[in-house]
């Protein structure tokens, strides 16, 4: 919409138009002399009509022999009379104002008089100036969907506007009517494009200073001035980008989230406001795109102190502020020539260190006043270069079409490799280029695209794309694309890639790129090959492609040794890749583990310094008040300190419910140690001791021990509920038990001086040889308790060996025990003592039946004589004195242990300190104002629906059903009716006798069978029946019709009541205030008999997210917990948004039990009460969280199904919306149909509408 005068009726009338509209007095449309115009004008000859402006038009012309272009602005002479303007005067001062400007089109001549000009039948007197020739198109037609523009091709556009008022301002001017036909958007050719630019292949240029003049027409006449065009123009451009997410891609959408807010400063009255500067505008546009472009620009924050503590979600570009590397000595060990395994046990640093060698991290700023050449000398003499990727970009996605065919063998998974690489290129050039231009070539981008055409096939559409791309950041865009066209479709089944030939010949062309790296050499980092992330089957063929000879590249992967040691022993194989041969190891856990265990206190230094690094990034860590609270206080001082042998000293000279029990565990030493060289486990207790810092130093001995105990109950309750593996327990429980017995049975011992050595024995490592039965099911099991992080390899850097007798091969390892686990059975601390299994006996513990089955085995199989390990007694401190223990104390009494923190001890905290209520702030609430959906509650009355051309309902097993069918039926007849049928027939054939008694079409749909493909998106008033849906059909047939139409209605009829019944649990969470949680929620899943497990996860959106961004996951709580922690067990997060109801109902309780222990997962996490049945208040907390963590914080957003339908409604409701990177179903292997609901309870409807 514009403003318009008639040019045959002027009056003064500045309301918006559309050029098709009718002048109410001639009838003629405003768009009539771009429709009947003149073909020659005093030798002027009009080639196409360009735009229409509010007094005038504008035309492509040539003129004389050599036909030059240009263009002809033309005014009726009456509208310059009636709004009492001086055509003469005018060109004049257009002619001042475009003198030395870049952005309004400059000015020829005039013709002198007003001429006679025949626009069809109407000849009109009019005015003619001649303007410079602009190649280009109209603005307008880029809103009315002629032309399409990217975010980046906006984002320009949206800077030169700002610039064209700059340049106006400075000729203290305003242009008074910048519509979008005033505005050119100028295609500039190869030699005029614009260096420095977002897109240089666009210049957007005024025309038609009709409207100038010295003060803004929107002050005088309330026309719009020039910033309110501006702020138009943004917000159209930003809709288009909105409009639908499916074909907005990710960086482009969070670009528009940029111009919105950029626009919420614009819109207010322009008199009551101070007129925004256009350079600090600009500054913002490029400061947005540099958020989603040049993300290594942007400041190190962390939200929390163990925010990004997973390094596979730390910018790289961060990672020299927070990595501990002793001299550098790891890096220099790991970034030399040739292959390389970096192995270690979880936790341990790896994705870190592999991370260190990335581009981005060595191109970031050491020190803050280190210059661009000090920088270049810097990255010079580093000799490589490092690009990064995670095993996980390359592993395919499980698609909500069962049927859909394999995007995951080997050869589309190293097709992914070399993309990604090929992007990682991509942005390692540009951030090399904003560090100096001169670095890198014009060429880069053409031969990067050449890179990836001559080895990907890819079809004729990418292949044109990557010739035609002219920048860095297109060609960015186009390998996104094939990346995400690889997820979905795969690449031809005949196709194979050889590596030895590709990634060498990618490597070549990338240090082509840049004059920097001509001497360098190129290391491919591939972190995390494990099977957590890519198929068993798939591990040794993807290493075997990638460990090839080339001198001009590397790879450089990141394992755990279990992985390597299966991936590698393939029985059968002739040529396997060799040690030290085709690649070398480089332990870091056992590097870490070293450094730890060290003597003369390095190991505590050394997790002091990881703790401090993080403490100065973090403004809410404690300050050293010694000086001046402006440093932090170091986490030493924080924390105080005793030694290992004190601890072992206390917990068995103490009884179970005594103060002193309640302390035993504090201190840096306790830190350094309990982790075993996981530093993530380190980061995280010790976010745990700040947050319950009391403003006292060191943080008190009691609040440290209680928050190792909480935090070993929910890792337990991990081992047993997050993972399928439910033995693993067991294997845990027998362990701490074995171990803590012995070290009382030790301590008795000294006190009955039945041994001369007074050393406490502390049973945490296993040494295990496999010598008899099934070798390959043990290796198996053993593999398991490591994959789990039960037990870590210790000691050596090769990892499992293999001695053979003759030809019998047998197979030794030394496990230590995940400290972390034991603590709620109270075990020391130190490794001087170890376990040895073997033969019968390992298979026996192996195949235990019960814990305390396996704490037997453990104990008669010790290792007695007196070989510990010297570096477990504390330095000098080899023997102490023992304490005497309180003499009512009985054995039975010292080997229970306190009573175990359970979830009812969090549920009791005060509400503030558990769980938030939803929060909008200022800004959010702008936000929520542009985008929330309307949502009307409609009341069953036939007069209030209008005929529904379609309703979409599930043909369930649940009365309710039947009954939601009965009502809707009365109110209003669809059309047609879109029935889902799913494995239980139910109430199928009462509800279709139903429809055939009412004569109402209908088509019965199998749910297993591509229900979606029949959804028809013409379909204008669609009923969504969520009453017997599947939570995957709510999502998708709602957001289907929101991004069609709009618009959808929702009917939900209650169920009475929900399995589990609140009778039931009441008296179960009434018992469980006395026991251990493992117990309650035990018997929770005996009585949540509604679904069967196992659970799968099912993708409901395609996979289109760049995985290198951070991740946000936004679920629900409910009674039936196991869904949520089969999602949250199967990927990992930065941060957890989770809602759990309000309701004080036994089974509102269980589901705040459920979100407290997920919550406890991470060391990130919000849990906000929300009506499980509020659909407005569900939506307001998804978009809340939106806002701050996808628009604010750029991180990707997902979504979880794991709560109420209302609340999958308002999931889909924001995927229609906005940009989503995965939504996940959790979906049970069946249902119970006799245990899920019973009765009916009210039904109700709802209206809902996207905002245009």
């Amino acid at each position: 919409m514009a403003r318009y005068s008639c040019f045959i009726c002027p009056r003064e009338d500045y309301s918006d138009k559309s050029l098709n509209d009718l002048c109410p007095i001639c009838s003629k449309p405003y768009d009539f002399p771009l429709k009947e115009y003149p073909e020659e004008i005093n030798g002027y000859k009009i080639i196409k009509p360009l735009a229409r402006g509010f007094y005038s038009s504008a035309y492509i012309a040539e003129y004389g022999f050599l036909k030059t272009e240009c263009v002809l602005k033309i005014a009726p002479f009456e509208i310059y009379k009636f709004f009492k303007k001086d055509f003469k005067a005018e060109c004049v001062k257009h002619k001042e104002v475009a003198r030395d400007t870049e952005y309004v089109v400059g000015i020829k001549d005039l013709i002198a008089d007003p001429i006679s000009l025949d626009f069809g039948k109407s000849s009109i007197m009019c005015q003619v100036a001649v303007l410079d020739y602009i190649d280009g198109n109209p603005l307008e037609e880029y809103f009315e969907g002629k032309l399409q523009l990217n975010a980046l091709s906006s984002a320009q556009i949206a800077i030169d506007l700002f610039r064209i008022r700059e340049e106006l301002e400075n000729k203290r001017v305003n242009h008074n009517d910048l519509h979008g036909g005033n505005i050119l958007i100028k295609s500039l050719k190869d030699d005029s494009r614009r260096a420095g630019e977002l897109d240089p292949t666009l210049r957007a240029i005024a025309i038609d200073l009709g409207s100038v003049s010295d003060e803004s027409k929107s002050i005088k006449d309330k026309r719009l001035g020039d910033i309110h065009w501006i702020a138009d123009h943004l917000k159209v451009m930003t809709e288009k980008l909105l409009i639908d997410p499916d074909k907005t891609s990710d960086s482009d959408f969070r670009l528009a989230g940029v111009f919105q807010g950029i626009i919420q400063n614009l819109l207010p009255n322009i008199e009551n406001q101070r007129t925004p500067n256009s350079e600090d505008i600009i500054n913002q546009i490029k400061e947005g795109v540099f958020f989603t472009s040049s993300p290594w620009k942007n400041p190190l924050k962390i939200s929390s102190f163990g925010d990004s503590y997973n390094a596979q979600t730390l910018a790289p570009w961060f990672v020299p502020k927070l990595l501990v590397d002793p001299d550098d000595a790891w890096l220099k060990s790991v970034s030399s020539h040739g292959h390389l395994i970096i192995t270690g046990m979880r936790g341990c640093g790896k994705t870190m260190l592999l991370k260190a060698m990335q581009f981005h991290a060595r191109a970031a700023v050491r020190r803050l006043e280190e210059n661009a050449e000090e920088t270049i000398k810097r990255l010079k003499e580093d000799n490589f270069v490092g690009l990064y990727m995670a095993a996980q970009e390359i592993k395919g996605t499980l698609s909500k079409d069962k049927k859909s065919k394999d995007t995951n063998t080997i050869d589309i998974q190293i097709a992914r490799l070399y993309i990604g690489y090929a992007k990682g290129a991509v942005d390692a050039l540009s951030h090399l280029k904003e560090i100096s231009r001169d670095q890198v070539s014009n060429l880069a981008h053409s031969k990067i695209s050449k890179a990836v055409s001559d080895y990907i096939p890819l079809d004729e559409n990418f292949k044109a794309r990557l010739k035609s791309v002219i920048t860095l950041s297109d060609l960015r865009y186009v390998l996104l694309e094939i990346e995400i066209e690889l997820n979905r479709n795969g690449i031809p089944l005949d196709f194979t890639i050889e590596s030895a030939q590709a990634f060498p010949h990618l490597a070549r062309i990338i240090l082509e790129c840049s004059s920097l790296w001509g001497e360098s050499y190129i290391l491919f980092l591939l972190d995390d090959v494990s099977t957590r992330y890519l198929m068993k089957e798939n591990v040794e063929p993807i290493l075997s492609h990638l460990l090839f000879h080339d001198q001009n590249c590397a790879f450089k992967i990141s394992s755990e040794i279990q992985t390597i040691e299966l991936a590698f022993d393939v029985p059968g194989k002739l040529e396997q890749p060799g040690e030290d041969r085709d690649y070398k190891v480089f332990d870091l856990g056992a590097e870490v583990y070293r450094k730890i265990k060290s003597k003369k206190n390095g190991g505590k230094y050394f997790v002091g310094d990881i703790l401090k690094k993080r403490a100065e990034i973090w403004p809410a860590h404690p300050k050293d008040k010694l000086s001046g609270g402006e440093g932090p206080i170091s986490p030493s001082e924080l924390l105080g300190d005793t030694s290992l042998a004190n601890i072992a000293n206390t917990i068995v000279s103490s009884s179970s419910t005594s103060s002193e029990r309640k302390r035993v565990y504090y201190g840096i030493t306790a830190l350094s140690r309990v982790c075993v060289g996981d530093i993530g486990d380190v980061i995280s207790l010790y976010e745990s001791f700040l947050r319950n810092y009391k403003n006292e130093s060191p943080i008190s001995k009691q609040i440290q021990s209680e928050s190792y105990q909480e935090f070993s109950a929910k890792r337990l309750f991990g081992l047993k509920h997050f993972r399928q593996e439910g033995f693993l327990k067991d294997y845990s429980d027998s362990f701490a038990e074995a171990s803590y017995e012995l070290m009382y049975q030790s301590y008795q011992d000294i006190i009955k001086k039945r041994v001369e050595r007074k050393r406490l024995r502390q049973y945490l490592s296993l040494y295990v040889r496999i010598t008899s039965g099934d070798k390959e099911k043990q290796y198996r099991k053993l593999r398991e308790l490591i994959d789990a992080g039960l037990f870590v390899f210790a000691g050596g850097t090769s990892g499992p060996r293999a001695k053979v007798r003759d030809t019998d091969p047998i197979r030794q390892f030394k496990l230590t025990y995940r400290k972390i686990y034991g603590l709620v059975k109270y075990i020391g601390l130190a490794e001087s003592d170890r376990f040895e299994l073997s033969g019968e006996e390992l298979e026996l513990w192996l195949n235990m039946k019960s814990s305390e089955e396996g704490k037997e085995i453990l104990l008669r199989n010790l290792v007695k004589e007196e070989t510990s390990d010297e570096d477990d007694l504390d330095d000098s401190e080899e023997e102490i004195e023992i304490q005497s223990i309180v003499v009512s104390e009985k054995k039975s009494d010292a080997l229970n242990t306190i009573r175990q923190r359970t979830l009812f001890d969090e549920l009791e905290k005060p509400a503030e300190e558990n769980k938030s209520q939803i929060y909008f702030s200022e800004e959010n609430q702008e936000f929520l104002k542009l985008k929330l959906p309307l949502i009307e509650t409609i009341e069953p009355k036939q007069d209030n629906f209008k005929p529904i051309d379609q309703l979409i309902l599930g043909l369930g097993f649940e009365s309710r059903t039947l009954e939601s069918l009965k009502v809707i039926l009365e109110i209003a007849k669809p059309k047609e009716v879109l029935a889902i049928k799913y494995k239980h027939e139910g109430k199928s054939k009462e509800m279709l006798d139903l429809l055939d008694k009412e004569k109402i079409d209908y088509r019965v749909i199998d749910y297993s069978n591509n229900w979606d493909k029949e959804l028809d998106s013409s379909v204008q008033r669609r009923m969504v029946d969520i009453t017997g849906l599947a939570k995957p059909v709510i999502f998708g047939t709602i957001r289907e019709s929101l991004i069609s139409k709009r618009q959808v209605w929702i009917c939900h009829t209650k169920a009475e009541q929900h399995y589990p019944l609140d009778a039931h649990l009441e008296k179960l969470l009434d018992a469980g205030k006395s026991d251990d949680h493992f117990k309650i929620l035990e018997e929770m899943e005996n009585i949540l008999t509604g679904e069967e497990q196992p659970y799968s996860l099912i993708n409901l959106l395609p996979s289109e997210a760049d995985e290198s961004r951070r991740k946000v996951l936004c679920a629900f709580s409910s009674p039936k917990h196991k869904r949520l922690f089969g999602l949250i067990s199967s990927k990992e997060y930065d941060r957890f948004e989770i809602g759990t109801p309000i309701s004080k109902t036994p089974r509102g309780k269980l589901a705040k039990i459920a979100a407290n222990v997920a919550a406890g997962e991470f060391t990130s996490a919000e849990i906000s009460e929300i009506d499980s049945n509020d659909i407005n208040e569900a939506i307001k907390f998804l978009f809340r969280c939106y806002k701050e963590w996808y628009m604010d914080r750029g991180f990707n957003f997902e979504l979880g199904l794991t709560g109420s339908k209302i609340q999958a409604v308002a999931c889909s409701v924001l995927s229609a919306s906005l940009k989503v990177a995965q939504c996940y179903y959790v979906e049970p292997k069946d249902f119970n149909p006799i245990k899920f609901t019973a009765g009916v309870g009210p039904t109700s409807f709802y209206k809902i509408t996207l905002p245009n």
